[in-house]
C-alpha cells in the first residue's frame, strides 16, 4: 500500500465513529493529518492547516471538542506516528502534487474535506 493510500485508509478509520456528523468526521481527519505532519516536523504545513481550521468556525469547534476527549486525540497521535514508521519521515514524491508548502496544504485540505 502506498503512503497516500495508507493515509486515506487511516482517515476513513478515524472518521468512522462519527458517521452522520460530517463536521466531526472532518475534524477527526484534520486531527490525524496534523498529528502526522507534526511527527514529521512539517510544522509550517501543520500550522497552515490549523489556521485553515481556525478560520472555519464549525470545524474549529469540532476539533476543540475532539481534543477534549483524549482518547480520540491519542488515537490520531498514534496513527500519525505509525504512518511515519511504515513509510519514513518524508513524503513519497511521486504520490503528492508537492511535498511541502501551500500546494501540499491544499492537497491535504482536500483530503480533510473529502469524506468516505
Amino acid at each position: 500500500m502506498t503512503q497516500k493510500q495508507l493515509l486515506t485508509h487511516a482517515l476513513s478509520f478515524v472518521e468512522s465513529p462519527y458517521h452522520g456528523d460530517a463536521t466531526a468526521m472532518k475534524a477527526a481527519r484534520a486531527s490525524l493529518i496534523i498529528a502526522w505532519l507534526r511527527h514529521m516536523n512539517w510544522r509550517p504545513e501543520a500550522d497552515a492547516l490549523e489556521a485553515k481550521l481556525g478560520s472555519t468556525d464549525c470545524l474549529a469547534e469540532a476539533v476543540n471538542t475532539l481534543a477534549k476527549h483524549s482518547g480520540e486525540t491519542d488515537e490520531g497521535e498514534c496513527l500519525g506516528a505509525f504512518l511515519n514508521r511504515i513509510h519514513g519521515w518524508s513524503l513519497a514524491t511521486g504520490e503528492w502534487q508537492a511535498t511541502e508548502g501551500a500546494v501540499l496544504v491544499e492537497e491535504l485540505w482536500g483530503l480533510i474535506n473529502t469524506l468516505s
